[in-house]
């Protein structure tokens, strides 16, 4: 009898067991699969409505050769959604056009833009591009109009293309965000990072580093340092967004996919103030880069140096009747050495006064040493007509000059100035 009871109460042990699982299933899974994905659908709905200005989103086509995009977009609930864009597509000018969204499942919700829309579909229609020299017809840019729902939070919508797989994000724009200046902010950013004359750069993320060329155009083409550009080059396409660079995947093993904006002018990897992107070379070396040429103008001078090419612009008006226009620093082949070339008005003749130009160890200053005497005959001629010449060139090779750039990734401007005096100070320009 002890041995029934026993087994009795087991089974009513038991039973309470599977009566207590039944019911926890049923508040777990209380709607359907198909309710709880048209709810999700709804949810995701008026959340892209939420943002009283909308969102921009970071774009890119399955193609290695062109850079990312950014839209701006306003989703309403009466399923319109105007797209705007300025790329070189919408003629590099401001455009948008309203067109249709929806959220439909399958396997998940799938975020659609279902007409079509000038500003946003050119990217996944399968056409030939007229403005490139390849035929792209069947695929086009190879971009999506349709993307899976990854996540989504107030703060930020991770979207995956439906076709690529490429993870594509949106962040709300703050209210007072106006659309037009937007782009002309961020393209304006973009234009001022990078300069292919200055290539090659160095890309460190820690463990890996690698060199990158052509930045200007979109797409980092990089190789490992120390390797061979030939052969292991690999193509990484990226956009600009206001943090930093954004590449359309992760660099090799790296886990990195963004680097951003540092005080420095360049950029760092999160949580560094390091640069992890930097030029291979000193500043004074890149400025005695013998394919490049630097233009000083006297408004981009102070103190004495302001003082003295104010004295060449009046004896210029004086002596040879013309206007002074500038003194460029270069290598002249020709001859194999540095040079200053007397720019003025009303003459195309070259006037060449030679020297040389030392640079230091720290990398940020250069030993002058022009010649007050040696040149080509309209060197010479200038050396004699303008006694201010010979002047600048002396006070050029008597200060000890530090040299600075507000952009060390595309130096298109240096500023020399004086170490015993920051008011005497020239700048010169990429010519």
């Amino acid at each position: 009898m002890k041995k029934y009871l026993i087994y009795a109460m087991s089974l009513l042990i038991v039973g309470a067991s599977f009566s207590a699982c039944s019911n926890e299933e049923d508040d777990i899974f209380e709607a359907s699969p198909s309710d709880r994905l048209n709810q999700a659908m709804e949810d995701y709905t008026a959340l892209l409505c939420k943002p009283a200005n909308g969102w921009a989103m970071q774009y890119f086509a399955d193609n290695e050769d062109e850079g990312g995009y950014t839209f701006l977009m306003k989703f309403d609930k009466n399923t319109s959604v105007t797209i705007a864009g300025n790329n070189r597509w919408t003629g590099n000018a401001y455009k948008e056009e309203t067109s249709m969204f929806d959220l439909i499942a399958d396997n998940g919700p799938v975020l659609t833009f279902n007409t079509f829309n000038d500003v946003f579909h050119i990217f996944s229609t399968p056409e030939d591009l007229p403005s490139t020299p390849e035929n792209e017809a069947g695929y086009g840019h190879n971009g999506d109009y349709e993307f899976i729902v990854m996540d989504a939070t107030d703060d930020l919508i991770t979207l995956k293309g439906k076709k690529t797989a490429i993870r594509v994000l949106m962040t709300p724009l703050a209210d007072d965000t106006d659309w037009k200046q937007y782009f002309t902010e961020l393209k304006a950013k973009s234009r001022s990072l990078f300069n292919d004359k200055f290539d090659p750069l160095l890309l460190d993320l820690g463990e890996k580093r690698f060199i990158v060329s052509g930045a200007s155009t979109g797409v980092f083409s990089m190789y490992p340092e120390g390797g061979d550009a030939i052969t292991e080059t690999v193509k990484y396409p990226y956009l600009i967004n206001f943090e930093g660079i954004r590449f359309y995947k992760e660099v090799e093993e790296t886990g990195v996919q963004q680097i951003y904006f540092n005080d420095q002018g360049s950029f760092s990897l999160e949580g560094q103030e390091e640069s992890c992107l930097r030029q291979t070379k000193e500043l004074n070396g890149i400025f005695l880069t013998k394919t490049l040429g630097w233009r000083l103008v006297a408004d981009n001078t102070g103190g004495s140096f302001a003082t003295v090419l104010e004295n060449i612009a009046t004896e210029t008006k004086e002596k040879l009747k013309r206007n002074f226009n500038s003194i460029d620093f270069i290598y002249y082949a020709s001859q194999k050495t540095y040079a200053l070339s007397f720019r003025n008005s009303g003459t195309s003749a070259a006037a060449y006064i030679y020297g040389t130009e030392t640079p230091s160890e720290d990398g940020l200053s250069i030993k002058f040493d022009i010649s007050t005497t040696e040149g080509n005959n309209n060197g010479k001629n200038r050396l004699r007509d303008i006694p201010s010449l010979t002047t600048f060139i002396n006070l050029l090779n008597s200060t000890d000059l530090v040299m600075s750039t507000e952009n060390p990734l595309a130096p298109t401007k240096i500023t020399f100035k004086s170490r015993s005096n920051e008011n005497d100070y020239f700048t010169v320009t990429l010519n």
